[in-house]
């Protein structure tokens, strides 16, 4: 008679079987709040942290590399405010939210196609707003004000013209206010980069058009402005009319409003890293170990002085052996990404490790031109050095920058700005998402300070930058040097050759 205790061959390979999780509950690509909730998608619940966001009155910049979940972000923010909490059943803001509904103008520049000379860039404008106010649920808002909609859109042409009269007569007839967000606001600006006459006609009119902005807030006309894109573009001037308006960017508060924290991960994402693991015969912590290696290690946390000169010897010594208490994230394109391609038949380890990230996008190119504008009107010489020092500084170590380089970035057709380029350039990294926030261990932070490193000049903490993950490194070390090829003449690759030489050998190849 078999033993009742040892289990039969059908129960062990029941026992045994991989389950699949669900491959479309991941919202790959989906940057639609309703959409990820209708269609039963994984939502990762940020909204304590949005809820805290969208109480603030002042006008908010918040930037972040591409894909980040901006775009999800403002999608969200855009539900909240014209629906309440209707489509939040069950995540953290159902409780903590209780304002009324407003009207919503979301602006969003990220797909926006304008001709080189801006001839249609004040059209463009103007019918993206028009498109705006005519959503059902804005109309309706203005119906039950008394406001006839077409009337102005037949009376008004322009766009800044457009939204101050529709505004300032909502709030003139109910007292009530209505909600801006403006996503990828610095889309045209990148896409002129490297025409100053596109450019400055195309700062000029975002400028005039964020100074509206400012004039309606100033009288309460909007509850609340949120502005989000990848590159900050503050002194250019497009700012200069918001002399008051938040820059949360580096704000330790909402360091992980995006992107995946490791608690979310496991979380959300479990049972696709469960399945993984077995997939691959590794445990849960080994598969979590490779994911961390290739895709975690932002950090968006501004650096403070904790002075701890009074923390017993043995608190200190505890420190030394845990983390600090930045949030760092994971990036959540390749996150969703890599889980997705479990979903094949037969996966393979590479494909489900690939650099997702930084194929997706023309990011590299930007970066490329930015070097190039960077390079305009400095002779071919110099040029070459600066460049050179790009090449021995970074992409093989760690380094830092003073906050007021990193915070306020200078205007790239700025002469005396462009002189420092390792700085412009450094900027422009953290920005695209290729450097990071360091996060400094207690013993480091001490070491830096004991060497006079610590503080800036003016007494500032700097920011301590590094590559976040592997996924970036292996770009850098590689595949950006054939992005940049065409930049190197033959003299300064001889001068790499004993330094780089695996660097010099791609270079040389893309001759």
């Amino acid at each position: 008679m078999q033993d009742v205790t040892t289990p039969t061959k059908a129960e062990l390979s029941q026992a045994n079987a991989i389950v699949k999780p669900d491959f479309d509950a991941l919202p790959i690509g989906e940057a639609g709040f309703s959409v990820i909730r209708d269609q039963g998608m994984i939502y990762v619940d940020k909204t304590a942290l949005i809820a805290s966001l969208a109480e603030t009155s002042t006008p908010i910049l918040m930037t972040r590399p591409r894909r980040f979940g901006k775009s999800l972000l403002c999608s969200t923010l855009e539900d909240l405010f014209a629906h309440g909490t209707k489509n939040f059943k069950g995540l953290a803001i159902e409780h903590l939210w209780s304002d009324r509904t407003y009207p919503v103008i979301k602006l969003n520049f990220a797909n926006f196609s304008i001709s080189t000379d801006n001839s249609d860039l004040d059209r463009a404008l103007y019918g993206l707003l028009q498109e705006q106010l005519q959503r059902s649920q804005t109309v309706q808002f203005l119906q039950n004000a008394g406001i006839d909609l077409e009337y102005y859109l037949r009376q008004y042409h322009d766009a800044a013209m457009l939204l101050r009269r529709v505004l300032y007569d909502y709030h003139d007839k109910t007292s009530h206010q209505f909600v801006i967000i403006v996503d990828e606001y610095d889309s045209l600006l990148t896409q002129a980069i490297n025409n100053h006459s596109a450019f400055d006609a195309r700062l000029q009119l975002f400028s005039d058009f964020f100074r509206t902005i400012k004039g309606l807030k100033d009288d309460k006309c909007l509850r609340f402005v949120f502005i989000t894109g990848v590159t900050r573009y503050q002194h250019t001037g497009i700012f200069s009319g918001f002399n008051n308006y938040q820059d949360l960017t580096f704000n330790s508060n909402y360091s992980a409003l995006f992107g995946y924290t490791e608690e979310e991960l496991l979380q959300y994402f479990g049972s696709y890293i469960e399945y993984g693991a077995k997939l691959f015969g590794m445990s849960n912590d080994d598969y979590l170990k490779h994911l961390r290696y290739e895709y975690d290690g932002y950090n968006f946390e501004e650096p403070s002085d904790s002075e701890d000169s009074e923390e017993s010897t043995e608190l200190k010594e505890s420190s030394e052996k845990e983390a600090t208490a930045v949030t760092k994230v994971y990036n959540p394109w390749s996150i969703l990404n890599s889980l997705n391609a479990l979903s094949v038949k037969r996966p393979a380890l590479a494909n489900v490790f690939s650099d997702f990230w930084v194929g997706s996008g023309s990011i590299s190119s930007f970066l490329v031109n930015f070097i190039k504008l960077l390079l305009q009107g400095v002779s071919k010489e110099a040029s070459q050095k600066r460049l050179l020092s790009f090449l021995k500084i970074d992409l093989q170590a760690d380094f830092s920058m003073p906050q007021s380089e990193l915070k306020k970035p200078r205007d790239p057709y700025n002469n005396n700005a462009r002189k420092d380029l390792v700085t412009a350039f450094r900027v422009a990294m953290v920005q695209a998402g290729y450097y990071t926030l360091k996060e400094l261990s207690p013993s480091e932070a001490q070491e830096l300070k004991s060497a006079g490193e610590f503080y800036c000049v003016d007494g500032s903490i700097p920011f301590f930058l590094t590559v976040p993950n592997n996924e970036v490194a292996t770009y850098l070390h590689y595949e950006f040097w054939s992005d940049i090829s065409d930049l190197i003449t033959d003299e300064v690759i001889e001068l790499l050759a004993d330094k780089k030489p695996e660097f010099v050998a791609i270079l040389r190849k893309q001759r």
